[in-house]
């Protein structure tokens, strides 16, 4: 299914820490606002979701786990779609970990779609 042409994407999980450019860093939220000690409703509905959907495109750059320094787990850089929002594969590793609060408008989206992501084209 191809995205509507007048369409804005919804990105998700767009955090300062991601991000090495100064004007970015003051605009975005920081991740750390928005982890929890607890599971989410439906959260591992939503990592699966995460996990499941259509890939657009991947980088060769690696991420380490912002939240622990110590921790040297490579996560490698894709983004995926559902066609309405985008987001990049390390999104479900901090939900699943951290447990990440996702938008609440988000998870309704994906509870609307039978937390079954439709494909891209």
């Amino acid at each position: 299914m191809s995205q509507e042409p007048n369409r804005v994407p919804i990105w998700v999980g767009h955090f300062r820490e991601f991000t090495d450019d100064p004007v970015e860093q003051r605009l975005r939220p920081s991740i750390r606002e928005y982890i929890y000690d607890t599971p989410q409703e439906s959260e591992s509905r939503a990592v699966a979701y995460l996990q499941s959907a259509s890939t657009l495109g991947a980088r060769s750059r690696v991420e380490f786990d912002v939240l622990d320094p110590t921790s040297r787990i490579p996560l490698a850089v894709f983004t995926y779609t559902d066609t309405v929002y985008y987001w990049e594969s390390y999104l479900a590793y901090y939900v699943e970990k951290y447990h990440l609060r996702l938008p609440a408008e988000f998870i309704r989206h994906m509870a609307l779609m039978n937390w079954n992501p439709l494909k891209h084209d």
